[in-house]
């Protein structure tokens, strides 16, 4: 029998084994992080880029001849949708993953910044140790709002002495030097591209190739145009002045091309491209009087909310690869998260990973799901009203709009609501066969319809619910945003004839046009373009 001092003798030696082990294992974990291969990623968003204008995705133009080239050696989402069709509402969905009813910026005028409890994207990877930086060149991105939570360095790169600033070129001034100095450590950067956004005017006269006959006067400025629409006053703009209007904005898209192109040029330099996750994609679409309107925000059409998504993650993705299942911009925060092995994302986001599809599992990511507060309709040839709260389902190959008529109701208690007169009639699509949302199919699809509306009914509601309400602007904070952007063109003269109104004896915003002067518009053209 072994002595007492042997056994102590023993289980001192066990015990240190039994740590030594520990700590080797510890150790080993530590080294397999901080020897592996550097986690690198870049999101790129093209503001105001609408899907169907790129030639991957089949214009017949030759606008993106550089991103078409990276979306051979990537995965294309061919229905890929925007949570709202304008900026401030759609980015924050894009850092969030949370639909706009539940981070709470769902209107131009919401007054209020993001909820400190919301973890944004970039918080979670300078968590997880990532270098995290974003250049931007959309000025209603304003730091007030909150959207820079996370990020190590930003910056908002517009000129403001500049009437057509060159801003694609001063955010590769910041984004190329900000590549070269984390080429050999872990980092995620957030680029947007301000053009193809109006003004069209490409720094480099691209629309030219595209309309070199054009004699008109036409400069690419449509703040007139749309004033006078969103006023009620009348508007005149020929055909051929929208065809070069339409080239002015595929010259937008051809220099922007260009300026991602740099950096992809930077990250083949570096010698990381084959290690560095890359997203390009868009925060909206444009209209051209497709259905009606011009610019966007004011409709969840095709052309204001389906955008690129094109993904390249080596290792996982399928060069060449074209998904055709709906996909959504809440998806690209979680999938970021997996890719960058960034721990489990938040269980509260609404996005999910894309992941499966990038490698090529047959998965169903679910119904996807967009909206606006600030949709228009026409009526006798001029705007009727101008704040209808519309949301949309996509499921499949079909996808449902509608208008929220109780919140409208609530808005403007004495509208008239013609059940068959658009936007008061439940839409219907095949965005399959009929991608430019020609057909309505719900007048011959009453159950197919029903199907649709009873998830958005119940989607809607529970994102309302869990409203994530953020703090509300100071008078000078909100004094300060809106004179900075009057400076750049953001603001217009129909946004002070709302301000004048919310600012009326009894504290309330009239919104019924019919306290407007009555004028004789010109009609709205359907063009199928």
């Amino acid at each position: 029998m072994p002595s007492i001092s042997r056994v102590r003798a023993l289980a001192v030696l066990l015990i240190a084994c039994v740590a030594t082990a520990i700590a080797s294992v510890a150790c080993s974990r530590d080294d397999s992080r901080t020897s592996a291969t550097p986690r690198r990623a870049i999101l790129i968003v093209i503001d105001t880029l609408r899907a169907d204008h790129l030639g991957c995705y089949g214009y017949e133009r030759d606008t993106s001849p550089n991103i078409d080239a990276f979306a051979e050696q990537s995965v294309l989402f061919e229905h890929a949708y925007a949570q709202a069709p304008w900026t401030v509402a759609s980015v924050a969905s894009i850092l969030s993953s949370l639909y706009p009813q539940t981070h709470g910026l769902t209107h131009a005028k919401d007054n209020r910044a993001l909820a400190e409890s919301i973890e944004l994207l970039p918080e979670r990877l300078a968590d997880d140790g990532l270098a995290t930086a974003a250049f931007v060149a959309n000025m209603t991105l304003d730091p007030t709002v909150g959207f820079y939570e996370g990020f190590d360095e930003h910056a908002i790169v517009v000129d403001e002495n500049a009437a057509y600033p060159d801003e694609g070129t001063r955010i590769n001034q910041r984004a190329i030097p900000f590549l070269e100095r984390h080429a050999d450590t872990s980092f995620f950067l957030y680029l947007q591209y301000m053009d193809p956004h109006d003004p069209y005017d490409d720094p480099a006269g691209h629309y030219r190739t595209f309309d070199p006959d054009y004699d008109g006067s036409f400069d690419g400025s449509i703040g007139p145009l749309f004033d006078a629409m969103a006023r009620r006053r009348p508007w005149t703009l020929d055909d051929r002045e929208l065809e070069h209007m339409i080239a002015r904005y595929d010259g937008e898209i051809r220099y922007v091309d260009e300026r991602v192109h740099e950096v992809f040029a930077t990250l083949d330099r570096l010698g990381i491209a084959d290690e560095t996750v890359v997203v390009v994609t868009s925060d909206h679409g444009e209209q051209f009087f497709e259905h009606g309107g011009l610019k966007h925000g004011t409709s969840i059409y095709d052309e204001e909310v389906r955008v690129p998504l094109i993904v390249r993650a080596p290792g996982t993705s399928r060069e060449g690869t074209r998904v055709p299942n709906p996909v959504a911009l809440v998806d690209v925060y979680p999938t970021l998260v997996e890719l960058l092995d960034a721990g489990e994302p938040p269980a509260s986001l609404d996005g999910h990973s894309l992941v499966p599809l990038l490698r090529g599992d047959r998965v169903d990511r679910g119904d996807v799901f967009t909206e606006t507060a600030h949709g228009w309709s026409w009526k006798d040839d001029r705007m009727q009203y101008n704040r209808i709260p519309m949301a949309a389902i996509v499921r499949d190959r079909h996808k449902l709009i509608t208008i929220q008529r109780d919140e409208f109701r609530d808005l403007l208690p004495d509208a008239e609501l013609d059940p068959s007169a658009r936007p008061y009639a439940d839409e219907l699509y095949d965005i399959v066969e009929d991608p430019r949302e020609r057909r309505n199919l719900a007048p011959g699809a009453t159950d197919r319809v029903e199907r649709l509306r009873e998830p958005l009914r119940t989607w809607r509601e529970e994102t309302r619910a869990r409203l994530k309400a953020g703090r509300t602007f100071s008078k000078d904070e909100r004094t300060d945003i809106q004179e900075r952007l009057k400076k750049l063109g953001y603001l217009h003269e129909s946004d002070e004839d709302d301000d004048a109104r919310e600012t009326e004896s009894d504290g309330s915003a009239s919104d019924d046009p019919r306290d407007a002067p009555s004028t004789e518009s010109s009609t709205p053209r359907e063009e199928s373009r």
